[in-house]
This record gives C-alpha cells, structure tokens and sequence, in this order.
C-alpha cells in the first residue's frame, strides 16, 4: 500500500544521483507502438518486481473516478500510481526511473505498457512555462553540473513550483550539504490534481528525455550551492511521443508564460541564516541576489550572466581551430529553394511523402528528421539524423535512398552522427553535411562512394547555406556565430554574431538554421533569442526581422525558431519549433502570418516540431516534421498564379 512522504533520496523530488549526465543515452523507441490497455494489465510485465501491486492499482483507480483534463480513468490513476511511496519495497516511480536511465534499453521492454499510458497522460495535460525546483542533500553536485553544460534528464522529472515544499525535513531540509535546481522549463506538467498527495506538493513533472543547459551557479551560503537550468530543445528526439496517429492534445506550443508567476518572489531560509546573516531570494525570472542581513554590502548575481564569452569582432578571422582549405566547390547554386513570390496559398492538407511511419529498427521509416533540401527534380534530401544518414526521397518511386552514411553512428569517413542540415553543390555534383554530433563539415560526392571528406572541422555545426558564387555559411551552435567559407580560405570568417551569447544586436544566442540571398544578406534563426535575424554585408550589427518580442504563441511571436527561408520580396518563411506551425513574415512588419501547420498533432494539416522547410521550383512547401517522423509536402491551391 501507499504511505505518506519519503525523506532525502528516495523521494521523487531528489531522485537524479544515478543520472548519467555525461554522455547521451540512446533514444527510447518502442513503447508507441504498444496498444493502450487498462492500467492493471499495463503493469502486470512489471508486477513481479512489487509486492501485491495489484492494492496499489486499486486505490489509484478509486481515487480517479472523476478525473480533471479530460483524462480517462486509467490515464489519471497512472499518474496517481507513480506519485505512491509503496510499503514494503521499492516504489514505482524509483524502479521506472531506474530503467530509464539505463544503459541497455531492452531491460526497458516490459515498462512499455505502463510506459505508453503514462506518457499519454501527461501529453494530454496542458503544457506550462514556469520556474521548478528540485533538488538533493547531503551532496554538492556542482562539479558534475558546470556552466554551459547541456544533457538530458531520462527519469521522470519531478518538481515543485513552491520552495517551502523542498524546505521540509522530509526533502532537503534548511541544514547541512544541499543541492538545489532552479529550473525554467518550457514543457512543464502539473500533475497536482492527479498526486496521491493532491495539491500538497505542487509537483509539476518534466518529460523524460527533456534537455538542460546549465546557465549558472550560486554559493548564497555555506554548503548550499543552486545550480540554474533552462530546458532547450534537444538535437534529436530522445523519446517518442506516445502515439503513431492523432491524439486529443492540449498542445505543449502554448505554455503560460514565466510572467505569470514573476509577481510572486519564492523565498527560502539559508542554513542558519540568523547567525551567518544571509538570506537568498529566488525569482520566477531566476535572477537571484544575495543580500547580507547584518548591514553589511549587498551583492547581485544573475545566473543568466555567468561566464558569458567576449567573442572576436565581426567580420574578425576565425582561430586555427576550425582549419580545413575549401577548394574546389565553385558552384553558383544555392542550398535551398527560393519560396514562390506574391502572397501565395498552400492547401491545408499535406502530404506525407517519406512513407509515414517512424524507424523501429526493422524498416526504412525516418527517425528524427532534420534539415532538408529539394533539387529541380524535386528529389527531397533529409538529413536522417536519429538514425545517422542522408536519405532522399523520389516522389515517384516508393522508399528512401540511401546518399551519405547509413553505416552506423560514428566517425569515420562513411559514417555520420547526427547529421543536422544538407545541401547541394550543383557545380560539384555533391552534397555537403552538417555532421552535427562530430563537429565537421562534410562533402559527398553524388553515386562515387561511400565515404566523404571532412571540409572544416571542430565546429558546433548546424545550419548550412551557400551563397551564388560557392561561398559555404556555416552555424555554430556553440559559439553562438556564423561563419563564412571562401573558395580558398583555410580558416572562417565570422559573419554574424560572434560578440558572445546574448540577446543584443551583434550577439546571437544558438543560431540553428540559415539562408543567404541574391544580395549576400544572412538570414538566421537565432533559437534561444526566438528571432530570425538579417546580417547585410559588412555590417556589425543585424536587424531583427521575425519575432523578437519573446518567447510566445502570437502572432508576434516565435519559439525557437529553425528552417528559413526568404525570397526576392523579403518574404520570410520560418520554421515555428514549438509552435508547430510555418509562418510568413514581411520584412519591417510586426507579426507574421500562419502558412501551415493548425495545431500540434499528427493529422495532415497538422505538424508536430517541424525542424526545416524547403520549397521547390513550383513553389509547393515541404517541411520536416521531426516528432511525426515525415516529410510533409504542401501544395501550391490551384490557380495561384507565381512568379519565381
């Protein structure tokens, strides 16, 4: 049976010591394709690991009788059940997390049924953008947690929105070593209607799989050490969402902004804060200062500032470290197709061309589709980054060809891992690889062989763009810069950003996607500052030309923004991540316009984190729908009149 709260670690508040932090798992896939079942026959593969499971179920599903968010009895009484402390043996949510975050994901397989009504559950709840806490005692985790870090949480992530929750003895307690988590997240879950433990705990779950980056640390007093996180978007899909089809979804694209909580100030008692004169104040914006109590001098830390890099100036030459002579690649070809002119209409519903169905690791579905491109034959190339390969797809002719990788994850010359953009080099009969997780830029040479030649190397590579006299643009996600290859040049130059992470207009903050025109302006999506930013030649400064007006959902908005596109009218097509939608927006104008996408989801006039677009010399749209595992194609309605 269930009984009341748990101290230190074993409480789900405080369960990440086992997190392997420092490297990447891979990816949870599988559990999707199990069919929904009640949730005392989701459990039953587990049930041998629990003593009498089978009381614990009924008391959840008692407690659940009338559930809110319009979840089914079943679906509420999962989240009920892994709120339990069970009597007598481990509890559920311990042996869960457990599993997730192990390394071999077949000892995994028999949580796939429960695994598959938890997760619909908590895809149906609303989505919130808030600050969360969690933490940990008698431990400092700041040496494992340094700034700047990015990793992925696999367990079942949970927190609380009121510090006094994590306060108590039965948590963290206000003595001794302590490790607390500030985190701003982007996808939170409130499960407080749900808890065995109802609104006591204020708990909000985080996804598993979500990813971090660490932004700062803070020592306010002796063995108390606050480690800030800001959920991001990570390069790959580490779980799937648990649905192959459509499922009725309160759409995680529109979260409550951290505003809405930034009127209350958390507060929360130092060790012996009296005698040492400390106290530290926490706001919802995760600015935090420590102030001296005794009189004494008063000093300001923002977590968001810590280490921030000064970067060389614009147009300033790149350092040997991304060192590689580009030769030979003098095409006058563009990367991507220009969008159609005039103001021009799609039909709603798409067409999957890419087959339709996520890789299971039996056929040749798509997994984690990133960057794309389509040639003037209309051959569509993917950069297939879940499973390590480029793929084109012909639209008449059935499958995906295999173009560059496609020998296992890896870094060898016939190998890729992650790749995130391809282009095409007319001239050279070629494609060029952004090879995301070995830090390279690659060239492979159409039907010759199966190996490629890294370009340039030690690189955060992203986003890739050609302009028309062959120059190859290249994003840094790291560095928080553009560089720009000449024919020739054995070293980048910075073209964009480079002025250190930040939201001014010489600074970029994760740039992932890029496009440059006819005039040689660079157009970048500038993620983590949800804007799309034009930098003309020789300038020291762009202009914002999307978004820019913080994260959101309106019209003025964008959220994590990705795929850009522009055409000779200034046209701006842009990739929306989180919205899930394709926007359009005129330069020197304040909101942009809906193109496609209506609503997370799986339907064809939906899309589910679309990564990239493209169009083709017909001016039809086709977008890569990462989540829904496809290429979706959007035609041009008939008798819209182009011109291209």
């Amino acid at each position: 049976m269930a009984k009341s709260l748990q101290s230190g670690e074993h409480s789900r508040f405080s369960d990440l010591l086992d997190e392997p932090v420092d490297h990447l798992l891979l990816p949870i896939k599988g559990y999707q394709d199990k069919p929904l079942v009640p949730l005392i026959e989701a459990v039953q593969p587990v049930s041998q690991f629990f003593n009498e499971i089978e009381d614990n179920v009924y008391v959840a599903l008692h407690n659940c009788q009338n559930p809110d968010d319009e979840l089914t009895q079943d679906e509420s009484a999962s989240i009920h059940l892994y709120t339990m402390h069970f009597d007598d043996g481990p509890s559920l949510y311990l042996l869960l997390n457990r599993s997730l975050r192990g390394e071999n994901r077949e000892a995994l397989k028999p949580w796939f049924s429960f695994f598959k009504l938890f997760m619909t559950a908590l895809y149906k709840l609303p989505s919130q953008s808030v600050i969360v806490w969690r933490g940990v005692r008698d431990i400092d985790l700041s040496s494992k947690y340094k700034t700047g870090t990015k990793f992925a949480w696999w367990g079942v992530i949970s927190c609380t929105t009121n510090i006094e929750v994590l306060e108590s003895d039965q948590f963290l307690g206000k003595h001794g070593q302590r490790t607390l988590f500030s985190i701003e997240c982007i996808n939170g879950k409130s499960v407080a209607s749900h808890s065995y433990f109802k609104n006591a705990e204020k708990e909000i779950i985080l996804m598993p799989g979500s990813y971090f980056e660490v932004t700062g640390q803070l020592n306010p007093a002796p063995q108390l050490h606050i480690i800030h996180l800001k959920e991001i978007t990570p390069p790959i899909t580490l779980i799937k969402p648990p649905f192959s089809k459509s499922i009725n979804i309160k759409s995680p694209s529109i979260p409550h902004k951290p505003s809405t909580v930034a009127q209350s100030v958390l507060k929360m008692s130092t060790q012996n804060s009296a005698a040492d004169g400390f106290s530290v104040e926490i706001s919802s914006k995760a600015s935090t200062s420590v102030q001296s109590t005794s009189g004494g001098v008063t000093q300001s830390a923002n977590p968001n500032t810590v280490a921030k890099e000064i970067s060389p100036k614009l147009n300033a030459v790149a350092q040997p470290k991304s060192s590689t002579t580009i030769q030979n690649t003098t095409s006058k070809s563009s990367s991507k197709s220009i969008p159609p002119k005039l103001k021009t209409k799609w039909r709603q519903d798409g067409i999957n061309i890419s087959d339709g169905h996520c890789y299971d690791g039996e056929d040749e579905g798509l997994s984690g589709p990133c960057g794309l491109c389509v040639d003037d034959d209309q051959r569509v190339y993917i950069a297939d980054s879940g499973n390590h390969r480029i793929v084109a797809v012909n639209q008449d002719v059935e499958g995906l060809e295999l173009i560059a990788g496609g020998n296992g994850e890896g870094d060898g010359n016939n190998q890729l891992s992650f790749p995130a953009d391809v282009i095409i080099d007319k001239e050279n009969d070629c494609f060029i690889v952004s090879d995301y997780n070995n830090k390279r830029v690659m060239r492979w040479y159409r039907g010759k062989n199966r190996n490629g030649q890294t370009l340039i190397s030690d690189i955060g590579c992203w986003g890739l763009a050609m302009d028309k006299d062959g120059n190859i643009y290249v994003s840094d996600i790291d560095e928080h810069l553009v560089r720009r290859w000449r024919i020739g040049d054995d070293y980048g130059t910075i073209v964009a950003g480079g002025n250190g992470q930040g939201d001014n207009l010489n600074q970029l903050n994760s740039p992932t996607y890029i496009f440059v025109d006819e005039d040689y302006s660079l157009y970048v999506s500038d993620r983590e500052n949800h804007r799309v930013m034009k930098w003309m030649p020789h300038e020291t400064e762009g202009i914002v030309v999307a978004g820019g007006n913080g994260e959101g959902s309106n019209l003025t908005q964008l959220s994590q923004p990705q795929g850009v596109s522009v055409n000779h009218l200034g046209e701006i097509y842009v990739a929306d991540l989180n919205n899930h939608r394709v926007m359009l927006w005129y330069e020197g104008t304040t909101q942009g316009i809906v193109v496609g996408g209506y609503g997370a989801g799986h339907e064809s006039e939906q899309l589910y984190y679309p990564r990239d677009l493209a169009f083709d010399g017909q001016g039809n749209l086709y977008v890569a729908d990462e989540d829904n595992c496809r290429i979706q194609k959007f035609e041009m309605d008939n008798g819209v009149k182009l011109v291209l």
